[in-house]
């Protein structure tokens, strides 16, 4: 994702330092005034609500600070109830503001709007570690459309939110994919990832043949660039080799795996419209794609999804793959024979 201005977009010779955020909400730049007073018609509606909400928590977490303590009332639960801030019920105005902040900076297509929410977030993670408020889902998302995939994966393989706070760091991205996963939301950001380490692979080992020796590919991000050369270190070409091979191998198994979970995810996120509100607690049902897919499309949009449609061929990918299981006896589907044009994709790709 980059830093770009909400009206003209990415341009070349235009700095993000020479850009500017929206004085009210802080969430999506502009190149001038010019832009800004043009793209306030479209911007409004959701400026105005993160600063709202934004205004809220300012004066919940002021009753908060300054609050007479009782005996089910902290003076400062900022100081000793972290952690465990949903059990307090004067704070609870505060969280539920705290997630409107977090959900409406998560429909900003913008650089500073998802670093926001991110952090945002990650506070909310911080204080209420039970995410009481159901926010933990939006945070890989985040952090994969910020180039984050070892943090991402990182949250990921976390899991068990009794453990210590965030204790999961430099996990392996390579390891094998988790026999039971129920979740389908959480196995597709690993789909996800697993896809773009193969890409960022062979896209080293491609470097690696040109020049002749070890060298990492153009626009790498520090997260893929630490998994592409560990301590400093490129990998060798053989050992580039055997990871695409492992990773090709383990990206058809997740796409399978979130198949089985739901068999409607990867339809509904190559084309989502129409979409029913969620109904009921069935995580297979259709009704359940809609907040699925509203916290996880936008790290597929194109041009992603085009590219690795050219190049993984996804169609074919998930048929192989679900056939794979099938033979195995785990799941029993049926893949459409229709052909997937780029075109549809693209159409899927641009649903937020």
């Amino acid at each position: 994702m980059q830093s770009a201005c909400q009206v003209c977009g990415p341009r070349g010779g235009v700095s993000p330092e020479a850009l500017f955020k929206c004085s009210r909400c802080q969430g999506v730049l502009y190149c001038g005034r010019e832009h800004q007073t043009a793209d306030f018609p479209n911007h409004k509606a959701i400026c105005k609500r993160v600063k709202k909400f934004r205004d809220l928590m300012a004066e919940e977490e002021h009753k908060i600070c300054n609050a007479e303590p009782d005996m089910f009332t902290p003076a400062n639960a900022f100081e000793t109830e972290v952690g465990l801030f949903w059990g307090v019920h004067s704070t609870r105005p505060y969280m539920r503001a705290k997630v409107e902040v977090i959900r409406t900076l998560s429909l900003m297509d913008a650089r500073p709007g998802t670093e926001a929410a991110l952090a945002e977030a990650m506070g909310s993670l911080r204080l209420c570690r039970g995410d009481n408020v159901g926010i933990r889902e939006l945070v890989p998302t985040r952090m994969l459309l910020l180039g984050q995939y070892q943090e991402a994966y990182d949250d990921y393989d976390w899991g068990d939110m009794d453990l210590p706070y965030l204790d999961v760091h430099g996990a392996d991205m390579t390891e094998e994919i988790p026999e039971r996963i129920y979740a389908v939301f959480f196995i597709t950001c690993l789909t996800h990832i697993k896809m773009t380490l193969a890409n960022a692979v062979k896209d080293a080992i491609t470097a690696h043949e040109l020049a002749d020796h070890a060298s990492l590919p153009a626009g790498v991000t520090d997260s893929l660039g630490a998994f592409l050369a560990p301590n400093g270190q490129t990998r060798s070409l053989k050992e580039l080799k055997e990871l695409h091979k492992k990773l090709t191998r383990q990206t058809p198994e997740a796409f399978a795996l979130a198949h089985s979970l739901n068999s409607h995810f990867w339809p509904v996120m190559l084309d989502p419209f129409p979409l029913r509100a969620w109904s009921g607690n069935d995580r297979l049902s259709l009704a359940h794609l809609r907040t699925i897919t509203l916290k996880n499309s936008q790290p597929w949009k194109a041009p992603l999804l085009l590219h690795l449609w050219a190049a993984l061929k996804l169609k074919t990918l998930l048929r192989e793959a679900v056939e794979a299981v099938v033979v195995a006896g785990q799941v029993a589907v049926v893949v459409e024979d229709e052909e997937l044009r780029p075109g549809q994709l693209h159409h899927g790709a641009m649903m937020m």
